[in-house]
């Protein structure tokens, strides 16, 4: 299941807690727990409410480019933002022939 979370997010776009949990069948509770885990095995880094990726995470910044970057609610509302790490993003990536 992580997997799978990790492969929707690896497609781009925005993604919510309960959209998340519906595709999967699961509670929102469980989302963000599996949120964490991916975080933690380092596929995921959490945005802070300025845009910039936490200290731990290697890339500079990940609102940069975003879309929705002028009308973002994550620092207003309290939400969480995440973005893929440079190592999720290796793993996606197609092996060369």
């Amino acid at each position: 299941m992580l997997e799978t979370l990790l492969g929707w997010l690896a497609e781009g776009g925005v993604h919510t807690r309960r959209e998340l949990a519906a595709r999967l069948g699961i509670t929102e509770g469980l989302v963000d727990q599996m949120l964490d885990d991916l975080a933690r095995m380092g596929y995921l880094c959490p945005i802070q409410d300025d845009g910039s990726p936490a200290a731990a995470c290697d890339s500079a910044s990940h609102c940069a480019g975003c879309p929705l970057a002028g009308t973002c609610a994550v620092g207003v509302t309290g939400g969480r933002a995440w973005a893929l790490t440079d190592k999720a993003k290796r793993l996606r990536r197609p092996s060369p022939a």
